[in-house]
């Protein structure tokens, strides 16, 4: 539960975000095609929504 524990929540929540954020920021969307699983969390580009359904 989150709200239970908001300050540890947040923490982990920036802690596996920040790598991701990080790629994108030094890469641009370049990244996307660089880890495969980083694509998969991709819902809109050039204006149409995307959904890969496996």
């Amino acid at each position: 539960m989150p709200g239970a524990v908001p300050n540890t929540s947040t923490s982990a929540l920036c802690n596996s975000s920040m790598p991701y954020l990080m790629k994108l920021a030094d890469h641009g969307l370049l990244a996307l095609e660089e880890d495969p699983g980083f694509k998969k969390g991709l819902n809109i580009a050039d204006g149409r929504l995307l959904l890969e359904v496996n």
